[in-house]
């Protein structure tokens, strides 16, 4: 019998580390979970992230992505275009 592991985010991860999971796999929403009894803390969107990530809360992501279209995860550190 074959058993997958399910995708998911641990609540004590830095967030670049889940925004290359999510790249990697091709998800955008994750279950986040508590390492110590893996109950479900809650879940986590890429929007999330990248409103969290915007410059400033006077700016909306909208505007930020269509200043720079195609380096959607340098911003994450990553260095590569979208």
């Amino acid at each position: 019998m074959i058993e997958h592991q399910p995708v998911v985010a641990y609540e004590d991860e830095p967030l670049r580390v889940i925004v290359f999971r999510m790249a990697e796999t091709g998800l955008t929403r994750l279950p986040v979970i508590a390492r110590r009894d893996g109950t479900l803390v809650g879940m986590l969107a890429l929007t999330d992230l990248l409103i969290a990530r915007a410059p400033s809360r006077g700016r909306t992501a909208a505007r930020t992505c269509a200043r720079r279209p195609a380096a959607m995860f340098d911003m994450f550190g990553r260095g590569r275009a979208a």
